[in-house]
């Protein structure tokens, strides 16, 4: 039988950190973790830590940066060659490592290096990654931001912050939906508005900053009235929307369709130094509809439509506010948003108080209406390659009959005006 070369645990150590560089845990231009964090993960002193970090950089495969720290180099034919003949060397290695341990009857029990952890601490390269802070997040999950899909319904004060938050988070697409333009008012309370910008459409300019702020964000922007003008097809596709709306009307309106296609959604209402945020989840807990008084549900049936009378302007949700309970309220909403991306236990059918004056906050719970009209989903369904501009009636039944038989019918949730 053939003996095992014998290795050195610097040997050891540089053929485990190889390996960890070719499956991907290490990226090119990445920084290893810090030196004493490594002298615990692999339990070997620092000279030995010292020693396998120097062989890993006379094969090209790391560089020092002084005072800075390691990173990994660019990949290329030759070292990633060194790194494939050390890290084939990885097992053996192990091994024998797992021989050098104290007898069993030490006080401390016998001693062996610790398993490296399945997702270890990645410390990316600061100067070049803009997101790379959060990879210090313990739950933090970065695939998962990337491809999240994030509608923001309302472009006003919350809207604004809401959109700042999620675009510096990276997070990878965001949708944003409004149908009001921009006035000189909005400049104390809305971040990413200019006073260049009056008469502007406030979804188009939102959407036109979130990119200045991050390049990586894909935006998109619908300027117009969420109640009427979008389709559900938009809603399904999202992960999570966040609503950031002053009137009952459109949040009615975003509860419905949430819950029509099994989405969650995050609630947000300012005024003054006042504010709440809630998270709606279908089937889990009170919905917003749940929440409406007998006075509420009468109030939804008044269009509020003229700006001329202080009461009818609070109607329209152009109550007094401050950028400071903004910040605070969408503050929240956007953490709750990033919870349900990261599937992190979350409060639904329930209520966050704020009062900006005492600095209280409270939270309780709502009480599910059992015969709510908002609580049913429409379950499977079969999206048709089709156009809602060209398609007509006619020829959506002329469908039904063919894929469900003759007596199919079309049932509409909202009346058609020609």
């Amino acid at each position: 039988m053939a003996e095992i070369p014998r290795k050195s645990l610097s040997e050891i150590i540089a053929s485990q950190i190889a390996a960890q560089i070719l499956d991907g845990t290490y990226k090119s231009g990445y920084q290893l973790p810090a030196e004493r964090d490594m002298i615990k993960q692999f339990g070997v002193s620092r000279s030995t830590l010292r020693e396998a970090l120097k062989s890993l950089e006379k094969t090209n495969l790391i560089d020092s940066q002084h005072g800075v720290g390691w990173f990994v180099a660019e990949l290329n034919e030759k070292n990633l060659a060194q790194a494939n003949r050390m890290a084939t060397e990885t097992d053996a290695a192990n091994a024998a490592v797992r021989m050098r341990i104290t007898p069993d009857d030490s006080p401390d029990g016998p001693k062996r290096l610790p398993v490296t952890p399945e997702k270890p601490l990645i410390i990316p390269n600061l100067k070049k990654d803009r997101l790379g802070t959060f990879s210090f997040i313990s739950w933090w999950e970065r695939e998962k931001v990337e491809n999240a899909k994030v509608m923001v319904v309302g472009a006003g004060a919350l809207g604004n912050e809401v959109i700042k938050n999620l675009t510096l988070m990276g997070i990878g697409s965001i949708f944003i939906v409004d149908f009001d333009t921009i006035e000189m008012a909005n400049l104390s309370r809305s971040v990413l508005f200019r006073e260049s910008d009056s008469g502007r459409e406030k979804a188009e300019i939102a959407a036109a900053r979130a990119k200045d702020l991050n390049p990586n964000v894909h935006v998109q922007y619908f300027h117009g009235d969420v109640t009427t003008e979008l389709g559900l097809g938009i809603f399904r596709r999202m992960d999570v929307i966040v609503g950031c709306l002053d009137n009952r009307e459109a949040r009615l309106a975003v509860n419905r369709f949430a819950y029509w296609v099994n989405k969650p959604w995050v609630d947000g209402a300012i005024q003054e130094f006042l504010g709440l945020a809630r998270v709606f989840v279908p089937g889990q807990g009170a919905c917003f509809e749940c929440t409406l008084t007998e006075q509420a549900r009468r109030d939804l049936s008044i269009r509020y439509s003229c700006p001329l009378l202080a009461r009818e302007n609070v109607l329209l949700g152009k109550v007094p506010t401050t950028p400071t309970i903004a910040s605070i309220i969408a503050g929240i909403q956007s953490q709750e948003a990033l919870k349900i991306i990261h599937d992190k236990p979350i409060q639904p059918g329930k209520v966050i108080h704020f009062n900006g004056m005492t600095n209280e906050v409270h939270t309780t719970a709502y009480t599910a209406v059992e015969d709510c009209e908002s609580h049913w989903t429409y379950g499977d369904i079969t999206e048709l390659p089709l156009r809602a501009d060209t398609t007509t009636l006619s020829d959506m039944l002329e469908i039904a009959h063919r894929d469900l038989g003759p007596d199919a019918v079309l049932e509409l949730d909202q009346e058609l005006v020609l």
